[in-house]
């Protein structure tokens, strides 16, 4: 027992310690600020001064604005009518539209001139960590929905495509299957009479029983892709189509990174595009664009901003300090510079107006 008060004792001189230090520091802050005297603040790591603004001013600052934020909803920060607005002075102002060309075009140009300038592969891009999470998720994400499946087999170019081979697969098995006739082929005399006579043999198959074979196939097909469905779908074959996936993306992801561009990157086929995409940020119908904005409204218009992105600010200080020190760092950098100043002028400016505002 005297062990552990001794141990409470000695807990709470050091508690007292501290919080008179806190104090000491906080009031000596205070006294800096009314006298006009400049702290070096750049880092909450830095000067004790540094860590109490940081905890008493900045930290705050920044949990009541996210406060702030989470109970807004997108209706209320930017109203659906006002968006429309929006979009319709922009594309109705004809210097607003060829500045986000030129923007759009660099932008493009300067992104594809790194990627064909990039010798390195994506795996040593991305590191090898990164890579391999990278290649395992994707080995063990499902990405074969049955719906998509079928859609993809059963459209009419697959199925004429399966058809084709399986036309052709016929009269290869047809000729393979003659084992005494490929020996026959060889011999000196016989065998060219002999391929002659197949050759032409095979013409008038294919005429005779071509169309035959063909309107078979046309519904056998269909048969056959159903079955192709089912072998993918199958839960004992989903595995390795999985593993398929992953080696697929391995390769990939082993090349250098320039190489998995069309050649003439910039002429042909990615320069139309970049045509094809300008044209559909400029020459969309208002009206087409209406009802995207009318759908994104419709189903998080009126959430609130925390429900949507669920951050805890206070929790997010709390656990990664350095995200903290660093928007501390430059909001007292911003205090610090002429433009911060003139900005915060003019805030006050707007404060004392909106005050007036009933």
């Amino acid at each position: 027992k005297k062990s552990e008060m001794l141990f409470i004792v000695v807990a709470l001189i050091l508690s007292l310690e501290s919080q008179l230090i806190y104090s000491f520091h906080l009031s000596k802050c205070y006294y800096q600020k009314c006298c006009g005297i400049k702290s070096k603040i750049y880092s909450t790591t830095g000067t004790p001064e540094s860590i109490i603004l940081y905890e008493t001013r900045t930290k705050p600052f920044l949990s009541k604005l996210f406060l702030w934020l989470s109970e807004e909803s997108l209706a209320t920060l930017l109203p659906k009518d006002d968006t429309l607005n929006i979009i319709r002075d922009f594309r109705s102002n004809d210097g607003a539209m060829q500045a986000l060309y030129l923007q759009y075009n660099n932008s493009w140009d300067k992104f594809f001139d790194q990627v064909t300038n990039e010798n390195r592969c994506i795996k040593e891009i991305l590191g090898n960590e990164l890579s391999l999470r990278l290649l395992t998720s994707v080995e063990s994400t499902d990405v074969y929905d049955p719906a998509t499946v079928q859609t993809f087999l059963k459209n009419p170019v697959f199925e004429s495509m399966l058809g084709s081979i399986l036309y052709e697969g016929i009269f290869e098995f047809l000729q393979r299957v003659d084992i005494l006739g490929n020996i026959v082929n060889n011999l000196p005399v016989i065998g060219p009479i002999r391929v002659a006579i197949v050759k032409e043999f095979k013409l008038s198959l294919d005429k005779s029983v071509g169309s035959q074979i063909k309107v078979f196939l046309s519904s056998f097909n269909k048969v056959a892709v159903q079955r192709m469905v089912d072998f993918i779908l199958s839960p004992q074959n989903r595995k390795s189509f999985s593993v398929a996936n992953r080696n697929v993306l391995d390769t990939l992801m082993s090349k250098p990174l320039n190489t998995l561009l069309p050649s003439g990157v910039k002429e042909n086929p990615l320069k139309k595009v970049k045509a094809d995409l300008w044209l559909a940020i400029q020459d969309t119908p208002i009206s087409e664009i209406e009802i995207l904005v009318n759908s994104i409204y419709d189903k998080v218009g009126a959430d609130r901003i925390g429900s949507v992105v669920a951050v805890d600010i206070e929790k997010a200080l709390s656990s990664i300090p350095t995200a903290g020190e660093v928007v501390h760092k430059n909001l007292v950098r911003l205090l610090q510079s002429d433009i911060g100043k003139k900005a915060f002028e003019d805030l006050e400016s707007i404060k004392k107006e909106a005050a007036k505002i009933v």
